[in-house]
């Protein structure tokens, strides 16, 4: 999985964002613009959603929580007793752009930004070098 498997935009419809959140298996989707946190959506704010009011063609923007738990990268924090602490299933590490580094789950999980290398490679054999 990548960090973008958990990222969703604001105008998504509700049981567009429900596929991506079960999709990714962790119960959760963060919303984010020109790649910044804005917003986290947890299957548990759909459910209350749909129970209120059965409505899944309303926008993510309507029940996103907009203050979203995050930590800094480079913050010394114990993720696992920061998510506890609380009440979260996951936290988005960022930049001090708000960009998101990584994702950690209260599983110990992680998920990174990956971007492909390409770096050219040269092989020499020593039994041809003279």
């Amino acid at each position: 999985m990548q960090i973008s498997d958990y990222i969703v935009e604001e105008n998504m419809l509700i049981i567009d964002a429900v596929k991506v959140i079960d999709k990714n298996g962790h119960g959760i989707v963060f919303i984010c613009e020109k790649d910044k946190l804005l917003a986290v959506l947890s299957d548990g704010d759909v459910r209350r959603y749909i129970l209120e009011q059965n409505n899944l063609e309303r926008r993510v923007k309507d029940i996103a929580n907009y203050s979203p738990r995050s930590v800094k990268v480079g913050s010394v924090v114990n993720l696992i007793h920061y998510m506890k602490k609380h009440k979260i299933t996951a936290v988005p590490v960022v930049d001090d752009e708000g960009h998101i580094l990584r994702i950690c789950f209260e599983d110990g999980t992680e998920v990174y930004n990956t971007c492909d290398i390409h770096i050219p490679i040269v092989i020499i054999d020593r039994k041809s070098v003279v």
